[in-house]
């Protein structure tokens, strides 16, 4: 597995790859790192726009390589203007130790991505939370991130916030899935997270966001 981070207006972003024998899945493509595409041989893709703010990259990594497939929810499609397959409908074998989330009760178009690697369990989420550890210089690039909701330290996307109905669902649902293992946050906006009691500063945050 390996990561990389790409620019947007107003701040950055980071695209994860993880490489199987057959198949290479690229989350959050962003479209300065097309050049990965060559070294991928003869695997397959399969790319994930994991919200409805991280479709930018779709077209040019379509492009660069032939992509077997495109995950991503609904409403993301509907706001890339693209087909794709829900992650809960994929029909084709991912990487061993890979597996594609749609959180309950969001509209953003949320998809997580859950990662076995080196004995550890690493989520991978898109705007659902952040881990900045400080905002840009220059007050335009700072006021544009407070508009996409991003903060300093671990928090829950202010964006996601507001599109998720149900934030009890959630939160028993993050329970459910972080039973079996959380061990890195890889956030799409920000820093890795892997320092101890993970999952329980997740379920804190969540209580907070969504007065729990």
């Amino acid at each position: 597995m390996r990561t990389a981070r790409y620019r947007f207006p107003g701040g950055a972003s980071r695209t994860v790859l993880v490489e199987g024998e057959r198949r290479a899945v690229v989350f959050s493509p962003g479209a300065p790192l097309v050049s990965e595409a060559e070294r991928l041989g003869g695997r397959e893709v399969v790319l994930v726009a994991p919200s409805m703010g991280h479709t930018l990259g779709v077209d040019a990594w379509r492009s660069a390589c032939e992509v077997e497939a495109l995950v991503a929810a609904e409403a993301t499609a509907r706001r890339g203007h693209f087909e794709a397959t829900s992650p809960d409908r994929l029909e084709i074998d991912l990487p061993e130790g890979l597996s594609l989330h749609a959180p309950p009760g969001g509209e953003l178009g949320e998809v997580w991505m859950r990662v076995e690697d080196a004995g550890r369990v690493h989520w991978v989420v898109c705007d659902a939370f952040s881990n900045i550890e400080r905002l840009a210089d220059g007050l335009w690039l700072r006021l544009a991130q407070r508009l996409y909701g991003l903060r300093t330290g671990l928090c829950v996307g202010v964006a996601f916030r507001r599109k998720t109905a149900d934030g009890a669902a959630l939160l028993a649902w993050m329970t459910e899935q972080f039973a079996a293992g959380c061990d890195v946050l890889i956030p799409c906006h920000g820093e890795i997270d892997d320092a101890p009691d993970l999952a329980e500063r997740l379920y804190a945050k969540t209580r907070a966001a969504f007065k729990l």
